[in-house]
């Protein structure tokens, strides 16, 4: 990772903190691990993903005030988040995001080093005070998910309560080609 992505990654990381306050250390593990191993959980099991989806899109409301229509949260500019409130308000349909969705899983590589690369670069960030998290936390969450084989998580409680996420990942070239292509 060169010095551009960590000043990406960090002020990323910075803008999900003010943009949800009840962002963790759970909440930043998810994102990293959603950047760098895309929706792969999901790869042998579109069914689930369709039944995901369409039982998340009936209990959909209105957007937030201030809820964009897509989120950068990677640092190569790759992946972004589409929320789907905002969505779903400006017309798409649930076949239209899960097309993307899975486009994009099928095209994402999961890089477990670049997992390690980005969380080392958070401890350094909290090292260099640029981060709101203790050291200890950060290495605690993350021995527990290394001991667990890095898995997928949710997001965390307070988070969930709070923010009531509902997005889906896609791969930034299928959304700026989403109007010829889906």
């Amino acid at each position: 990772m060169d010095a551009l992505e960590r000043e990406n990654l960090l002020q990323i990381i910075r803008k999900q903190i003010v943009l949800y306050p009840k962002f963790d250390v759970q909440d930043m593990y998810k994102m990293c691990y959603q950047v760098t191993q895309g929706g792969i959980h999901y790869i042998n099991e579109m069914a689930t993903a369709r039944i995901d989806l369409s039982t998340e899109w009936r209990g959909l409301k209105d957007p937030f005030f201030n809820e964009s229509l897509i989120e950068n949260i990677d640092p190569r500019q790759k992946l972004i988040r589409v929320n789907l409130r905002p969505f779903k308000e400006q017309g798409g349909t649930p076949e239209q995001i899960l097309n993307l969705f899975e486009r994009s899983l099928k095209e994402t590589t999961p890089d477990e080093s670049l997992l390690k690369q980005y969380w080392d670069a958070a401890i350094q960030m909290v090292d260099e005070l640029e981060l709101p998290f203790t050291k200890n936390a950060i290495r605690e969450f993350w021995d527990a998910m290394q001991e667990n084989g890095f898995p997928p998580v949710r997001h965390s409680n307070f988070y969930r309560k709070m923010h009531q996420p509902a997005y889906r990942l896609v791969l930034l070239k299928y959304w700026e080609g989403k109007d010829q292509d889906v």
